[in-house]
């Protein structure tokens, strides 16, 4: 909290500030309250709020939390904030501050902003933007709850005894999907079929004006998973709704999902339709439960509006880009009938002299083995302007992008012939392929676990971190709660369900599947160069740390974990450290020996290497404790 020249003016205290949740297409208020008793210096602001559910109620939770402004006379956020960002705690049924507040004596009138969900570092200093999001996967309570972006305004209060309201105004669009039973079908029958819908290729986060009350600069695009549960209801199904940031979508861009009874529906939202702030749509798609076609893709024409219900349009084949399971795995395999290895399909980041920008490339396979060093880009993601079917060749010397563009209008397919080959247009010797996702399937014992991956420039990574406590046998590895200096056994420690391994622990060699290997110094150092040295292309969309963002434009989606280490070389021993600013990862040298760590942090965008200790401070490399991300051998 920044309060301006305190030693310079007397102050009102402020007891406490509560806020009310309003209905959607609730307006800011202006307040003008005023009385005699304003002039004595003493009057304190007081207001309450009744505390429920707010997800079932549109109201505040207990321990929800806002953020707080309060710009005195003609103060603005870019210019001046004699509160700033300060949080208020909803407890017995009003939002609290941690420490007492107090107004400036010699305000005449204050304005006052409230937010929702309150970040510690939400608008820097000399702007009125905010970073705003929502989260991709709304599956839990809180998740679908903090991507309600909302937002209050009160102008023009005069200090005094009565309460000054700040009613909430939900900033983001609310989306309800129904399905509706076709075909002999029921609701309790497409209930049993386990339906699964997604909003996919949908824009996750912008910046958002709070002086001039607009929203621009969207990016990172992600398939949305909705809150709630199936439900019947009038002989639908009902229950699922996601927030989404507003956004108008264009040509090809975003689609609605249903999987239900094992196959995959794919509905293409119409170019120029718009989900717009305030407002609560519903979705209501006409489905069955009975079997169709391979590789039927559906959709509907929402040209006339969200009340009407959609129809089914059987596409004829081909590979739609929003059925692609990217969601599992960045890496998806292309086979033909026979379970013949033909192609390999990626969403990945091309960093060249013409692109920059995060692309679906088709890669070619010949007797099963990929050439991955050139590929066609089928889809620029978040570019529905731009033309596809261009080349990226790859130099695997040094790990840099050759990229020529093409010249075809952007689709929402691509198909595959009978030469295996992959093309944009529908040819007349099309063939059914089955797209599946690539994982790294990782098996020690009876424990078995399947990793995401991604392909950054020539590299192939986990997209995930390792995280297991057994060997590759099968065996278990030690635990530890401290690293102590003369700690030489291999262990793992563990802190909020992330796995950090002391440099003993990979030196065994048993830790690592086969196919799969610790990256070394040069490995991390092309991955380093592809990034340009900037680390928010590997952070996930998620990590926020002091109002420094990432885009994980890469998939790479590194998260704030911390390390193990000593916090001072007075220390003895190796604890947690903090994870909201950084990441350590563990690398080897030539003969796969650990030879130190590389950093990934939030304060720079440099990607830190730190080598390990010599000499006298040797028996510090102790006391280390690491992630483990793999590269492919």
């Amino acid at each position: 909290m920044e309060k301006t020249s305190l030693s310079t003016k007397l102050f009102y205290p402020i007891v406490s500030i509560a806020a009310i949740s309003s209905m959607p297409f609730l307006s800011s208020c202006v307040n003008s309250i005023a009385d005699d008793e304003s002039k004595s210096g003493t009057i304190p602001i007081v207001l309450s709020a009744p505390i429920q559910s707010r997800v079932a109620n549109n109201t505040f939770e207990v321990q929800d939390t806002i953020g707080v402004y309060l710009l005195s006379g003609d103060e603005t956020l870019s210019t001046n904030r004699y509160l700033d960002n300060e949080p208020f705690y909803f407890a017995d049924s009003k939002p609290v501050s941690k420490e007492q507040l107090y107004y400036p004596y010699d305000a005449e009138k204050c304005s006052f902003l409230s937010y929702y969900p309150f970040r510690p570092y939400a608008i820097q200093v000399g702007s009125s933007m905010m970073s705003v999001s929502v989260c991709d996967n709304q599956k839990e309570d809180t998740d679908y709850t903090y991507s309600d972006f909302m937002l209050a305004v009160s102008k023009d209060i005069v200090p005094s005894k009565n309460s000054v309201t700040l009613h909430h105004t939900h900033k983001f669009s609310l989306v309800d999907f129904v399905l509706q039973p076709t075909a002999g079908s029921t609701a309790q029958s497409l209930l049993s079929a386990d339906p699964k819908i997604a909003l996919l290729d949908m824009f996750t986060r912008g910046n958002y004006d709070l002086e001039s009350g607009s929203l621009g600069h969207l990016d990172i695009t992600r398939n949305m998973t909705p809150h709630g549960t199936w439900v019947e209801k009038d002989g639908c199904l009902v229950g699922q709704s996601v927030i989404v940031i507003p956004q108008k979508i264009l040509a090809n861009t975003s689609f609605v999902k249903l999987n239900i009874g094992g196959r995959d529906l794919v509905y293409e939202l119409a170019a120029d339709f718009t989900f717009e702030p305030t407002k609560r749509s519903v979705l209501t798609i006409p489905c069955s439960n009975t079997a169709i076609g391979e590789m039927t893709i559906s959709i509907s024409d929402w040209s006339k509006g969200l009340d009407e219900n959609m129809q089914m349009i059987d596409l004829n084949g081909g590979v739609s880009f929003a059925s692609l399971p990217f969601d599992q795995s960045k890496v998806c395999n292309v086979f033909d009938k026979g379970g013949k290895l033909i192609a390999q399909v990626c969403k990945e980041y091309l960093s060249g002299t013409d692109i920059d920008s995060q692309a679906i490339v088709g890669y070619q396979a010949l007797d099963g083995k990929v050439d991955n060093e050139k590929g066609v880009v089928l889809k620029i993601i978040g570019r529905p302007d731009a033309t596809v079917g261009g080349t990226v060749e790859w130099s695997k010397t040094d790990n840099t992008l050759k990229y020529t563009p093409g010249k075809i209008n952007a689709t929402n397919r691509f198909y595959v012939n009978t030469k295996n080959k992959l093309v944009l247009a529908k040819p007349e010797d099309m063939q059914t392929v089955e797209v599946l996702p690539e994982m790294m399937v990782d098996r020690r014992g009876s424990e078995i676990r399947s990793y995401p991956i991604v392909k950054i420039g020539t590299q192939y990574w986990t997209a995930e971190d390792v995280e297991t406590t057994l060997y590759v046998d099968g065996t278990k590895i030690e635990k530890r709660d401290v690293l102590n200096i003369t700690e030489k056994t291999a262990c793992f420690l563990s802190n909020n369900g992330s796995i950090f391994y002391n440099f003993v622990a990979l030196n065994t060699g048993k830790l690592v599947p086969r196919g799969w290997k610790v990256p070394n110094e040069g490995e991390w150092g092309m991955l380093q160069s592809y990034i340009k040295d900037d680390t928010s292309k590997l952070g996930a969309s998620d990590w926020v740390y002091k109002g420094i963002l990432s885009n994980d434009i890469t998939g790479f989606h590194a998260s704030g974990k911390g390390c193990i280490a000593n916090v001072t070389k007075d220390d003895m021993e190796g604890r947690f450290m903090s994870g909201r600013s950084g990441i350590t990862y563990w690398y080897t040298d030539s003969n796969r020996k650990v030879a130190g760590r590389y950093r990934v942090l939030k304060v720079s965008t440099e990607l830190q290497k730190k080598e390990f200790s010599t000499g006298k401070s040797e028996a510090e490399n102790n006391m280390k404790g690491s992630s483990l991300r793999l590269i492919r051998d």
